[in-house]
């Protein structure tokens, strides 16, 4: 492995000072030609792990089987968690093979795809030392960071992943978004959600709005009038501070015609 045991403790104390900084933003532009952007993921209620690697590291290509695995587990990129891999050695190009040979199915991009600025600031000691390839960092939907992930082994370092994922309220549902003709761009954050939850939006036209929160079995349990709002973007809050842990589901209605709907996770 790339670690050195001696250095265990060190390593874990930087894990700890580093874990609630905030991860910047990037964007690239995918093998397949997708683009991705980190902000837009999160804001979507999203976790994402990034796997920052490069083709011919022995260790990056040890865990890659045990990424695919949780990246499976997780939803594969259909629900609440994101997997991408990230590299400043590799072009896109170069990488394609490498994901053959490991049957990868989550997004990755080289450096000529933004992968060099996409990682520049996680090996360059922005947020704790950076000790070598590969480095897996769990970014949370409030952008918050738990950074270098590993373990003694592939396994090991597999099951800590895995719990991180799990500690930032992530749940491999899918994240439901219904958007009409009159409400678009919806985003809401954080997700999970604590005690408020911010929701931005695009209002067509200028309409009544009522806010309707549903609990996983069906029942209301908020609802809110916000009254008239103007044409344009708006942003409102939703107290979730009284509710219990749990997937909710909220809904925009002027009146009884359904406007949007989203799941949030408490």
């Amino acid at each position: 492995m790339k670690r050195i045991f001696t250095l265990l403790c060190f390593c874990l104390a930087l894990n700890m000072a580093s874990a609630q900084q905030t991860a910047p933003d990037f964007t690239v532009t995918t093998v397949h030609g997708e683009e991705f952007n980190l902000y837009t993921e999160l804001d979507k209620g999203k976790t994402v792990i990034l796997d920052i690697f490069f083709v011919n590291c022995p260790p990056c290509n040890s865990i890659a089987p045990f990424i695919q695995d949780l990246n499976v587990k997780w939803g594969d990129g259909d629900g609440d968690v994101e997997f991408i891999s990230l590299t400043d050695v590799d072009t896109n190009e170069e990488i394609i093979p490498y994901e053959t040979l490991h049957s990868l199915t989550f997004p990755a991009a080289g450096r000529d795809a933004g992968g060099t600025e996409a990682v520049t600031p996680y090996i360059t000691g922005t947020f704790g030392q950076f000790f070598g390839y590969p480095t897996l960092v769990v970014i949370a939907p409030d952008r918050t960071m738990n950074y270098d992930i590993w373990g003694s082994s592939d396994q090991n370092t597999s099951d800590l992943l895995d719990e991180a994922i799990a500690a930032t309220g992530a749940t491999g549902e899918a994240l439901s978004v219904f958007e009409s003709n009159n409400v678009s761009s919806i985003k809401a954050y954080p997700n999970p959600v604590v005690n408020d939850l911010q929701v931005t939006f695009d209002l067509e036209n200028s309409n009544s709005i009522n806010v309707l929160v549903i609990d996983a079995t069906g029942k209301l349990v908020s609802e809110t009038q916000k009254g008239i709002l103007a044409a344009g973007e708006q942003t409102i809050n939703i107290d979730f501070s009284t509710l219990s842990n749990g997937t909710y589901f909220v809904e925009l209605r002027n009146n009884s015609t359904l406007l949007s709907s989203f799941n949030v996770v408490k």
